[in-house]
């Protein structure tokens, strides 16, 4: 793989071509423009767009990718930057929804630009509070509450999101598809999102790093030929699965907790998923539900919290499989205990499958967390 999408892409001080200017949206009148859209429409590649305080409810038709959709800022100048006041204080979108499906009113849309960056405002009330296809972008220090899902993105040159919060959003705060890759999700908060970040269909070399995810139905997803990392983050009352990997997918977790949820960990179809450091500390269905994949986790806690604390199915035919579970902490130091909480071929003679877990670990384990400058290094 490639280098981790470089994190000095634009606001972080990128040069600009010197004729580079900035235009200022102010709602009083006190700057170029009182529309969003009017400055886009003005600036040049390279420009910075500044919006003043105030919430921005203009909107137009666009017309792309065979949909016609309403969109409050439409942005057809490449290498354009847009720095709101503070996300208390710049908001894009209406005070309360108002559409119905089949509609998909956008926040901000970018298509077919190379380059898009995003700082200090929030976007709400919208089916996709940012669609971004193709190009790269950056969107840092924003709030996407309240929408079907906060950033929809089609990103093959790259993605940085950083220090942004996701509230609310009935399905996404993050959804990506191939050809989407280079993805770094660093420093967010996801609450009360049905699914907080989903890679999909084919997104390549994505990291989710220093997290906080709470509520909702998923945590972090790993989807359909998607390869990723979640690393350093946290998981708490999570429904359904803390972390997902499914269909054809790989996947890599260090030093995550997960508790007070559905399922610590679900690996699904086909999956291959390795890590170590991992707080497996929730399971009102299972710990860890794992189908017809293989998994390779050393160095772990896998914690019993009433349920199976590793579930197995769907391996309906030879050759039978052995997953490698060695090395890690279950909360006893009694294998036969360990043994009970785990449903595997032993239990059922159609699973074609076997858990591994001695040796096992006596006593609970160290966590050692690694620097963001570790866990890309990983991504070479």
């Amino acid at each position: 793989m490639r280098i981790l999408w470089a994190l000095t892409l634009m606001l972080a001080g990128a040069a600009v071509p010197s004729a580079a200017r900035t235009w200022h949206v102010e709602k009083d009148g006190s700057g170029d423009f009182t529309v969003i859209q009017a400055a886009v429409d003005a600036a040049a590649p390279g420009d910075t767009i500044s919006i003043g305080p105030g919430r921005y409810t203009e909107k137009a038709p666009l017309t792309a990718l065979g949909w016609t959709e309403y969109v409050n800022v439409a942005v057809r100048t490449d290498s354009l930057t847009l720095i709101g006041a503070g996300r208390d204080l710049t908001i894009i979108g209406p005070e309360h929804r108002e559409y119905s499906p089949p509609a998909m009113p956008k926040g901000i849309a970018a298509i077919y630009l190379k380059e898009l960056a995003v700082r200090g405002l929030s976007i709400e009330n919208v089916y996709d509070g940012v669609f971004r296809y193709g190009g790269a972008l950056t969107f840092l220090e924003c709030e996407v509450r309240n929408c079907d899902a906060g950033i929809t993105a089609l990103t093959d040159g790259g993605m940085l999101i950083e220090a942004c919060r996701f509230l609310a959003n009935d399905g996404y705060g993050v959804i990506t598809f191939g050809p989407a890759r280079d993805i770094l999700v660093h420093n967010c908060y996801f609450a009360d999102t049905e699914a907080g970040v989903s890679f999909n269909n084919g997104t390549l070399n994505a990291l989710v790093e220093k997290c906080e995810f709470r509520g909702g139905l998923v945590g972090a997803s790993i989807q359909v030929n998607s390869s990723g990392q979640v690393s350093n983050c946290r998981f708490t009352e999570v429904g359904n699965f803390g972390i997902d990997v499914a269909i054809a997918s790989y996947g890599v977790l260090t030093g995550n907790t997960i508790v007070n949820g559905g399922n610590s960990l679900g690996v699904d179809s086909g999956c291959y998923v390795t890590g170590s450091g991992n707080l497996f500390g929730c399971g009102r269905f299972s710990t860890l539900r794992i189908a017809h994949s293989t998994v390779d986790l050393h160095g772990n806690h896998i914690l019993n919290t009433g349920a199976s604390s590793v579930w197995l199915e769907a391996y309906l035919s030879d050759p039978v499989v052995q997953l490698d579970l060695t090395g890690n902490y279950w909360g006893t130091a009694d294998s036969t205990t360990i043994a009970g909480w785990i449903h595997d071929g032993n239990d059922d003679p159609s699973i074609h499958a076997f858990v591994q877990y001695e040796p096992f670990s006596a006593v609970p384990l160290p966590t050692e967390k690694k620097s963001l400058g570790g866990v890309k290094g990983l991504y070479r």
